[in-house]
Formats: structure tokens, C-alpha cells, sequence
């Protein structure tokens, strides 16, 4: 009786038998003809970049003068017990407007903080206006058929 063969459900070949064929065509490395031409500053919303970036620099001018600094100087990973006081002290500081997205996103990944975490430590309004600006954005709310968040 002939032995039954495993064969790979996707393209067919021989299933860990050993039996590949493959040509080696040396190291792979990016082209370098059109690396000059590209300029990654247009790749992404240039106003959405620059909004960022701005709110960094306001960050940073916040982050050199709160009570935090020094705690945080080195690592500034934040501690979960911290999270809270560290985004609201923020969040008060922030002279300009940007959207809640923004400020959320940009105050964790500037304090290392994990963003589930922080947005388990929002206060009920906080999630509400950030879930309501997602699906202003991108429509969730209707997709998952929710018709009241809190």
C-alpha cells in the first residue's frame, strides 16, 4: 500500500519533507536609484505631521517645567500609579487645541505610558470624546451597531 502524502494546502508542494527547491540570489538590499527623489515628510498628512510635532515641542516645554521632572528625567516610563496625574497635568498645561486623538496618543508615547492602560484610567467624558472622534473619523460606532456608549 502506497504511503499517503502530506501536501501543503496552499500551493501543493511537498509538506516537510526536505524537498525545496530555491535559487539564492544573494543579499537583498533597497534600491538606491529613487531613495534620493523620495522625501518622507510627504509620505504621511503633512498637517497632521506638523500638528505633531508641534505638540511634542509643547510637551517637552511642559514636561521641563512639572513637578515630574526629575522623577522622570531618566527612564520616563511612567508608573501605572502616576499614569492618571502625569495626563491630566498635561492635558491642563497644553496651550494650543488639537484633537483628543492627538493628545492622547502623543502624551502616552511621550511618557512611555501603555495606551490601554491609560485609556482604562480616563475619566468616563475623556473616553467618550475620544470614542465619539474616532467614529466622527472613521464610522465604528455604526459598523459594531452601538447606539449609546456610557
Amino acid at each position: 500500500m502506497k504511503k499517503k502524502r502530506k501536501d501543503d494546502k496552499i500551493f501543493g508542494n511537498d509538506y516537510n519533507t526536505g524537498n525545496l527547491e530555491f535559487e539564492f540570489y544573494g543579499k537583498m538590499k533597497p534600491a538606491t536609484g529613487d531613495s534620493d527623489t523620495i522625501n518622507a515628510a510627504f509620505t504621511d498628512n503633512s498637517f497632521n505631521t506638523y500638528e505633531r510635532k508641534l505638540l511634542r515641542e509643547e510637551l517637552l516645554i511642559i514636561f521641563k517645567a512639572a513637578p515630574f521632572y526629575q522623577k522622570y528625567l531618566e527612564t520616563k516610563r511612567t508608573k501605572k500609579a502616576d499614569m492618571f496625574d502625569v495626563y491630566y497635568y498635561f492635558v491642563k498645561q497644553i496651550k494650543r487645541t488639537y484633537t483628543v486623538i492627538q493628545v492622547f496618543t502623543e502624551i502616552a508615547s511621550f511618557m512611555n505610558m501603555n495606551y490601554k492602560d491609560m485609556y482604562h484610567l480616563l475619566l468616563p467624558n475623556d473616553k467618550q470624546d475620544i470614542i465619539q472622534e474616532l467614529d466622527d473619523e472613521f464610522n465604528i460606532l455604526e459598523k459594531k451597531n452601538i447606539k449609546r456608549l456610557f
